[in-house]
Parts: C-alpha cells; sequence; structure tokens
C-alpha cells in the first residue's frame, strides 16, 4: 500500500520545554489535519483517525514506538539518547491503515524536550454525489422510494469497506464524504437502497485511483431505475 509521505526539514534547536542541556532529550510534537485539494481543515473525530503513531530508529538499530490519541494534538515522545534518528509520524483511521505519514531525520542534541517544526497531515476521503432517473425522467429519493446511497470500496487484497449514506440529507442534500483513506488503487462501487436494505441500482465495481494531489471525488452518479 502506498502511503502520502510529507517530508519534514527537521533540525532540533536551542528551545523548548524544560530539562536544560544536559541528559537525554524528547521529541516534542503539534500537528492538525488538512483534506487534500480545498486545504480545507478538519478534525481527527470527522476524519475517522482516532491514532498517531511516532517511530525512531537510530544507532544500532535501537527503535522506539509510541502511541498517541490524535484528538490530543500535541505529544510528547519517550526520552532518547542524544544522536540522530530517522523518525516517522504516521496517522491511522480506525481500521488502522496508515492515512498519512511525515518522515525525516532528526537530531536530539540537548536534554528536555526538543520540538519538531508543526506537523500537517494532508488526508484524502472519497467524496460522492447522485442523482436519480426513471428513463428521462428525475427522481427525488422519496419518489423512489430510496433512504440509503452505499459505497463499497477494496483496495488491493485487503478486505471491502462499506459506506452508508442517507439518500437524501437534510443538511447536505444528495452527497456524502467519507472518513480519511490510504492512498492507492480501489475497486469502487456504489448502490441505491430501498429501507428494507433492497437494491433499487447499482453501479458496477469500476477502478479509481487515489492520489496524494487531486481529491478523490467520484465522478457524477446517476442510479437508473
Amino acid at each position: 500500500m502506498r502511503m502520502s509521505y510529507v517530508l519534514l526539514a527537521v533540525v532540533a534547536i536551542g528551545c523548548g520545554g524544560g530539562g536544560g542541556d544536559g541528559g537525554d532529550g524528547a521529541l516534542g510534537l503539534t500537528w492538525d489535519l488538512q483534506l487534500i485539494g480545498n486545504n480545507g481543515s478538519i478534525s481527527c473525530d470527522a476524519a475517522g483517525t482516532p491514532t498517531v503513531v511516532v517511530e525512531t530508529l537510530g544507532s544500532n538499530n535501537a527503535k522506539t514506538r509510541d502511541t498517541f490519541r490524535c484528538a490530543t494534538m500535541t505529544a510528547t515522545s519517550a526520552t532518547l539518547p542524544r544522536g540522530t534518528y530517522q523518525v516517522s509520524v504516521a496517522l491511522q483511521n480506525t481500521a488502522g491503515q496508515e492515512v498519512s505519514a511525515v518522515q525525516d531525520n532528526f537530531t536530539v542534541n540537548r536534554g528536555g524536550v526538543n520540538p519538531l517544526p508543526h506537523l500537517t497531515f494532508s488526508i484524502q476521503t472519497f467524496t460522492l454525489s447522485w442523482t436519480i432517473a426513471r428513463g428521462p425522467t428525475a427522481l427525488s429519493c422519496q419518489e423512489a422510494g430510496a433512504t440509503t446511497v452505499r459505497l463499497i470500496t477494496r483496495i488491493g487484497g485487503e478486505a471491502p469497506v462499506q459506506y452508508d449514506f442517507p439518500c437524501l440529507d437534510k443538511d447536505i442534500g444528495t452527497n456524502g464524504s467519507t472518513t480519511a483513506i490510504p492512498i492507492g488503487t480501489y475497486s469502487v462501487q456504489v448502490q441505491l437502497l430501498d429501507g428494507s436494505g433492497k437494491v433499487l441500482s447499482e453501479v458496477p465495481a469500476t477502478t479509481f485511483k487515489v492520489s496524494s494531489d487531486a481529491p478523490a471525488a467520484l465522478p457524477l452518479i446517476t442510479f437508473t431505475l
């Protein structure tokens, strides 16, 4: 699986938390989330990304791994001996998939907290909108007896993931947006369901490439009855 990587220019500087210049140091992190393509900020809860994982690789293959709640937007790593580390900071969704990551080298050269530059996780979500028609006549969700639009996605050999949206959302209309997704090539299928879960219409599975530089907006979907 490919991930979205943003290079982080990291050089430890003589500022940050307490602890003086003696002894070992820790990494100080802050972050936010931004949707790819529209520069819009999004919360960890709305993105469905509860976890931030910080991993370091130092000399002699010494490794550390820390896990933090995304919603805190700040964290301090485990204490590290002075030296240069390969640091990876990954944002995970509820399925444990990495949906965005930052990776680069960092030199811990002082005691106390060594602050990293502020991190911005760039994330993707599927967005979709739909219409319903019977022949040349456009129908409302109510006229079609439709209550739910179901998006089914699959990336690589992983299990399919299902997202359900109200056919007509009173606030946003006939469109929807998923939680955060990994970068990669997907199989995508969309179904229109009635209140009993019966499929009224569907768009067969197609291939859709999710990139790190453009919104993952599906083409307008027309359900034909």
